[in-house]
């Protein structure tokens, strides 16, 4: 019971390569003793599983090594192309077993098909330990071969019935069943094992459940404006990312750096899978920029949050300025007041305000939107905005 609720692959590791060795020296031997083919082309199978064995476990050691901190992306690629490269072999063995079963019909005798039987057991074991060691370090290709090795021990059950069959019967007809279904088996597993693998080298997305949770996560921000684009790769065990973000266009370069580390942080966080992710911030094209005034008669309102009535100034990537007045209703209280008013000016995609005045919360409510507000220089609506184009308005700090 200690052996299955251990945390250590090593061992896992170890035990595996030792289960297949004794299974290796068992149909090795029967095969030898009893001149049987079919266990001597078992033992030439297992001798190629221990060599992918290896391979994987070497694959595995460099693509762990202190080089994944300068070729990540390259070295976790490898575990795909050992998974893929195993799933060729299961298929290739599957067409072999077929082939040289016809072409050497087996003898018939009750002693290799024991061998074959218990042979099982210990191939069983090797498949169970390689499957946890990979979960326990996350590997895709070890979880591969644990797979491939499984499909061994049905492949070894559709020999060991067909030499038994076969002995008892005398009719080869038997044998030649049993192999054909072990082969199909094989066949369906190399599939499973190689449709991953491919996936993931042509870097195709895997699961399109992971770009929403990505895309779920970011929007979290309040800064950001849009998703452009989302990109994901898998390389073995792990996920990276690229996210094109749109935010507002007057964000100072260490604002947007900001905004980049706090998407970042937010989703290594929460999807530990992701290995790397690459944030590029884009301005918001969107008409470019939006500026809302209040507005009393037709200068600008001191305050802010109690005017019925705001002038937009909808700017493009040109400079050039469209005006709009906007006309709300007032509420009781100036809290009620400052989150009617920011409700409004989200819901007309507003970037900016210019005000000559703004009181603690509409402060912090519109910050919470990501809409700037700047200082206005005097009473003139147009005036005001021709300077915030000239970038000459002070931002207002936040209370």
């Amino acid at each position: 019971m200690k052996l299955v609720t251990s945390k250590n692959p090593d061992l896992f590791i170890f035990l595996a390569l030792l289960f297949q060795f004794i299974v290796f020296i068992l149909r090795v031997s029967a095969s030898l003793i009893w001149n049987n083919y079919a266990l001597l082309i078992e033992s030439f199978h297992i001798a190629i599983d221990i060599s992918i064995t290896v391979l994987v476990l070497i694959s595995l050691k460099i693509s762990r090594s202190n080089l994944r901190n300068r070729y990540s992306y390259g070295l976790y690629k490898m575990e795909d192309l050992i998974s893929l490269f195993i799933a060729i072999i299961v298929a290739y063995s599957a067409f072999d077993i077929i082939r040289t079963s016809f072409i050497h019909p087996p003898t018939g005798d009750l002693q290799s098909s024991i061998i074959q039987i218990i042979s099982l057991i210990p191939l069983f074991l090797a498949g169970r330990m390689k499957i946890l060691s990979g979960n326990l370090l996350n590997s895709p290709s070890l979880k591969s071969d644990g797979l491939h090795t499984y499909t061994d021990v049905y492949e070894g059950l559709g020999v060991a019935v067909g030499l038994f069959l076969n002995y008892i019967t005398n009719n080869v007809i038997f044998y030649y069943a049993a192999i054909t279904i072990a082969a199909l088996t094989l066949f369906y597993t190399s599939y499973e094992i190689g449709k991953d693998s491919i996936i993931s080298l042509l870097d195709l997305p895997k699961d399109k459940s992971v770009l929403k949770k990505i895309n779920e996560l970011v929007r979290e921000n309040k800064n950001i404006r849009g998703i452009k684009s989302t990109k994901v790769r898998w390389a073995g065990p792990v996920i990276f990312a690229e996210v094109v973000l749109v935010v507002n266009p007057k964000l100072t370069i260490e604002e947007a750096h900001l905004i980049a580390d706090e998407v970042e942080d937010n989703v290594y966080k929460k999807m530990p899978e992701i290995k790397d992710i690459v944030i590029h911030l884009e301005p918001s094209i969107e008409g470019m920029r939006k500026v809302a005034i209040p507005l009393m008669d037709e200068k600008i309102n001191e305050k802010f949050s109690r005017a019925s009535n705001y002038m937009l100034y909808q700017i493009d990537i040109n400079g050039q300025i469209k005006k709009e007045k906007l006309s709300v209703s007032s509420a009781i209280s100036e809290k009620r007041n400052a989150q009617r008013i920011q409700r409004i000016l989200v819901d007309n995609l507003v970037t900016d305000v210019i005000v000559l005045k703004i009181g603690e919360i509409a402060n912090a409510l519109l910050r919470e939107k990501g809409i700037r507000i700047w200082k206005a220089q005097n009473y003139s609506p147009d005036e005001n905005i021709e300077l915030f184009l000239k970038g000459e308005l002070k931002e207002v700090p936040p209370d």
